[in-house]
């Protein structure tokens, strides 16, 4: 087992958030080339091999756009994509323009949504119900946000919303989450690797996992990972990322997949849910508090006057029963002798809820 195969299996089974970056090899056999992508340079009449190279016969237009569309749209299901599809991402990064790919993550009643616009930046989520597919250079089918037509318009897009929505990448994993990197090739990727290193730059050790092959990156560029690799803020491994994934998952430490963490959903320990309606809400938190998922989500880490601010407040008059068990989980109480009884009694009616 590699380091980051243990790290992953430490993010997955403590439900920690992980967000992905999918460069445009994602789902692409190790040697050959993408079956859609060897159409589209032959319906173009180009020799290449790599996305980039479709601009060398020129500007393309919409129509060739709609007829790479319905390659994507025909296409069977990628198996190395399809090892991913349940994996507990909160958000997604990609400079990949295939709209499939937003299809792979509706297992289980997730919702993905699409974002295709980077200005202004869209706000920092994430979410294991709807997590956020973030198309770094559009997607075709998408109209005024279809992939660049020329390398001019590659630029363009790049610098209007591929890095704006690039430089949330660590701010949406945060300090307790984990990105993941996988199918990226730093030479035949619309995303050049300094704008993905850039993004990485500040990354905690043991922040950022990437899979797969070496990325062939060259001058500059080599240097900035092997910098980044020897303060431990990159863990490589050359499998990828679905491969691994389903290691752990055939281990059986990954949590159900229902424990989405959000607003009006409640799980129970017997694996059902509840999911509540804005009017159970309206009715029910007038007298009472609802206690759904979010109330065990992860918690942002506090630091000096945040920590005693917080401290005091719970101490004096809490404003909320929210913020009583968050103050609780950050070990602000002070446990007293009669606690023990009264939390197993508590376990014990929690088990036996339909009463």
């Amino acid at each position: 087992m590699s380091d980051a195969q243990d790290v992953l299996e430490d993010v997955v089974a403590e439900d920690r958030p992980i967000v992905a970056i999918l460069g445009q090899s994602s789902g692409s056999p190790r040697t050959g080339q993408d079956t859609v992508l060897t159409a589209a340079l032959e319906k173009l009449g180009i020799d290449g091999e790599t996305w980039t190279d479709l601009f060398a016969a020129g500007p393309l237009d919409r129509a060739f756009y709609a007829w790479l569309n319905d390659r994507f749209e025909r296409r069977g299901p990628q198996s190395r994509l399809l090892s991913i599809a349940d994996a507990h991402l909160s958000a997604i990064f990609t400079s990949s323009f295939d709209p499939v790919l937003r299809k792979l993550f509706e297992t289980e009643g997730r919702q993905p949504e699409t974002v295709l616009v980077g200005d202004p930046p869209p706000p920092i989520s994430r979410s294991k119900l709807k997590p956020k597919l973030h198309y770094l250079f559009g997607m075709t089918g998408a109209g005024i946000f279809e992939p660049p037509a020329s390398r001019l318009d590659l630029n363009a897009r790049r610098a209007k919303h591929a890095i704006p929505m690039l430089n949330a990448v660590l701010e949406t994993a945060t300090p307790l989450g984990t990105v993941v990197v996988d199918g990226y090739r730093g030479k035949s990727d619309w995303l050049r690797p300094g704008e993905l290193l850039g993004s990485l730059g500040q990354a905690p050790a043991g922040a950022v996992l990437w899979f797969g092959d070496d990325p062939d990156f060259s001058d500059e560029d080599a240097e900035v990972f092997d910098e980044l690799l020897k303060k431990g803020a990159i863990i490589r491994d050359r499998r990828s990322f679905g491969f691994v994934y389903a290691e752990i998952a055939a281990g059986g430490t990954i949590p159900r997949l229902h424990s989405w963490n959000e607003p009006g959903i409640v799980s129970f320990a017997d694996g059902c849910s509840l999911i509540t309606s804005p009017t159970m809400r309206l009715s029910t938190e007038a007298a009472a508090s609802i206690i759904d998922d979010t109330w065990t989500d992860a918690l942002a880490p506090l630091r000096g006057p945040q920590m005693k601010d917080g401290f005091a407040t719970f101490h004096s008059i809490p404003p909320s029963n929210r913020l009583i068990f968050s103050g609780v989980r950050r070990g602000y109480a002070i446990l007293r002798d009669f606690e023990e009884h009264l939390t197993a009694t508590t376990l014990r009616a929690l088990k036996n809820h339909s009463n």
